[in-house]
């Protein structure tokens, strides 16, 4: 489900910026988690050793 009507697969998304997320922070030690948000919607937390 998106609920940005202006992003779809259709107009180019390719579904890949959370795996290169994911990826980058993989790769120094950090982490990205995605938690319900009120009132909806999705949050995303991304954490990073300095």
């Amino acid at each position: 489900m998106c609920l940005d009507s202006s992003r779809s697969r259709e107009s180019g998304g390719r579904g890949l910026g959370l795996a290169n997320v994911k990826r980058l922070l993989d790769s120094h030690h950090g982490s990205v988690s995605i938690t319900t948000s009120s009132p909806g919607g999705s949050r995303f937390t991304l954490c990073r050793q300095v």
